[in-house]
């Protein structure tokens, strides 16, 4: 019933998509435990029945050894050696055996019977046995058994003795021995062990069945769970609590995607609501400008004013699609760079030349040292680089400082460092920096267009060369922003 209901929610959901049901893992781990115990019953009732026809066989030749012995003796110690006599001890040996009921049959090389056990069967003939064997070449497998006319299982065993009535050749002692109580016993052991295999078979399947529905509620708890998130749900959790390991760690590993689900979601409504509310700003001054444009006549140097205001607004939300765009391609996992082999100095002191008239007309000096490799994608350093000293310039006063500072951490890593002697970042500020459109400051007057993206960007650039980015920051001192770039693959 439950996973009727499962079925028949999700083909509610996605119609198109659901595959056919083929089978259900309970009842497949039900059958496969079924089968796994009544293998080994059987195993183990076979060995066992294995076991008994071996000790009833082993008990017959013992037994019919025993007593062809017992007549050789019989027919070598007594000292009357006549035909009467020696039917008397066969008669009487036959008979101390009553509960094992066998006939025995002297017989002479020429086929004559010398004695035989009174009431012999007449199909019992000498045609029904073999050949004569020795009596000490006897074994578990000497003789044969045959079924006879009258429905009975006989032993038969043929063997040369030694004659006291005619010492110049041997005789022929045959040993015919009725075996059909043990045929029966067999038959019923083979009833009783099909019926126990078949009782143990039908517990197999109810506990199978049980111990897999009882294991597989884990999974019940997940697929209900799953069921119940959506968008407005996202903070739905299973929780696992004295589950099996391996179902523990899916649950945990869902959690944990709910969690990462989550985190995204909210990522994308907070970025969705910062780019909308950035966009908003330009668009509503653009309008209001044209607005005022067209209602109220203005001269040639007004309009050209209002121009040139609007161009800096579509330069901005420009810059700010492009940085998006920029953001989404190094947020994709399968996006590529091109590293190279690069002196990393090299790239400080173009970026010092590229910043240093900007920099002088505030009244900013900016210092480069240190040297190393990188190995690193040439175009996207610039940019993250660019970020930072932009931010730089743009918080730190006249008369300061920033410092571009190159060195090889240890022999896997080089760091790039951006050191400012700026008005610093809040503590409580610091931890947000990184995020998309986070301004511990934001300014929205015109010609100060800053969309908060710069450190986004430089973390992302940093994350497709696996790299990292660390910010100190103290108020009224400055901000220091370290950036560390694998060398795993550097030449020499």
């Amino acid at each position: 019933m439950f996973l009727k209901r499962v079925e028949t929610q999700v083909a509610e959901r996605h119609p198109y998509n659901i595959p056919s049901p083929s089978w259900s893992l309970t009842t497949l781990l039900a059958i496969l435990t079924t089968l796994a115990a009544g293998g080994i019953l059987l195993l183990a009732l076979a060995i066992v029945h294995w076991s008994l026809d071996t000790h009833l066989h082993g008990s017959t030749t013992g037994f019919l050894s025993d007593e062809i012995r017992e007549l050789q003796e019989v027919l070598h110690e007594d000292a009357h050696h006549t035909k009467p006599h020696l039917q008397e001890e066969v008669s009487h040996e036959v008979t101390s055996h009553w509960s094992t009921p066998y006939y025995v049959r002297l017989l002479r090389p020429n086929g004559d019977v010398v004695v035989e056990t009174p009431g012999i069967p007449q199909f019992l003939t000498s045609a029904v046995f073999l050949a004569p064997i020795e009596i000490n070449a006897l074994t578990s497998t000497s003789g044969t058994k045959r079924h006879l006319p009258d429905g009975d299982l006989y032993r038969l065993i043929n063997v040369l003795v030694d004659s006291p009535l005619d010492k110049q050749h041997r005789w022929h002692l045959q040993v015919a021995l009725d075996v059909s109580a043990h045929k029966r016993i067999m038959a019923n052991h083979r009833l009783q062990l099909g019926g126990l295999l078949l009782a143990g078979l039908l517990v197999s399947a109810g506990v199978g069945a049980m111990v897999a529905y009882t294991s597989l509620r884990p999974l019940r708890a997940i697929t209900l769970a799953a069921q119940r998130i959506t968008s407005q749900r996202l903070d739905e959790r299973i929780a696992p609590s004295k589950w099996p390991r391996e179902l523990m760690l899916l649950a945990s590993a869902f959690d944990t995607m709910l969690d990462q689900l989550e985190d995204a979601f909210n990522r994308l409504s907070q970025f969705a609501g910062d780019l909308a509310h950035e966009l908003r700003r330009p668009l509503q001054r653009l309008k209001g400008e044209a607005e005022t444009a067209l209602t109220h006549p203005a001269q040639l140097d007004d309009y050209q004013h209002i121009l040139g205001t609007s161009l800096e607004e579509y330069e901005h939300m420009a810059n700010t699609i492009d940085d998006l765009l920029f953001l989404a391609r190094t947020a994709n996992p399968r996006h590529e760079i091109a590293p190279e082999h690069l002196e990393g100095q090299g790239i400080l002191y173009a970026m010092q030349s590229y910043f240093e008239a900007l920099a002088e007309e505030q009244g900013i000096e900016i210092i480069c040292e240190g040297k190393g490799r990188l190995y690193a994608d040439p175009t996207l350093v610039r940019r993250a680089l660019s970020n930072l000293l932009s931010n730089a310039i743009r918080y730190t006063p006249p008369q300061g400082t920033i410092t571009l500072a190159l060195y090889e951490t240890s022999e896997s890593a080089t760091e790039i460092s951006v050191r400012d002697t700026g008005c610093g970042i809040a503590p409580d500020h610091l931890p947000h920096v990184l995020n998309r459109f986070y301004q511990a400051t934001p300014t929205h007057t015109p010609g100060q267009h800053h969309s908060g993206l710069g450190l986004a960007i430089v973390q992302s650039i940093m994350n497709v060369h696996d790299g990292q980015v660390n910010i100190e920051s103290t108020l009224g001192t400055g901000t220091t922003v370290r950036l560390t770039f694998p060398r795993g693959d550097i030449e020499p």
